[in-house]
């Protein structure tokens, strides 16, 4: 399957697909927390693969689920998400 589209400055964009379409994986790989088996993309200006850590600056994801919420207490959650997006001082 292919997705191909792209969002300028100040407008928004919403995916709405049946369940198991492909939203989540497609915004994983967008954030650079999944790497993409094929195609490429950019965020920001900069390459998901060759640079996911510019990736993670510029655009923040956070899912409704995941499995280390039941895991994690809230602090615990923060500095794991913080150190993912490689921000400085994370908690």
């Amino acid at each position: 399957m292919a997705v191909s589209f792209q969002v300028e400055a100040g407008e928004v964009l919403a995916l709405a697909r049946p369940n198991g379409a492909g939203k989540t994986t497609t915004l994983r790989m967008l954030a650079s927390l999944l790497m993409p088996s094929s195609g490429q993309a950019t965020v920001g200006g900069f390459d998901t693969v060759a640079q996911p850590t510019e990736v993670r600056r510029t655009l923040g994801l956070l899912t409704n689920t995941t499995v280390c919420t039941t895991r994690m207490r809230a602090d615990e959650y923060l500095r794991f998400f913080g150190r993912a997006y490689g921000l400085p001082g994370a908690l």
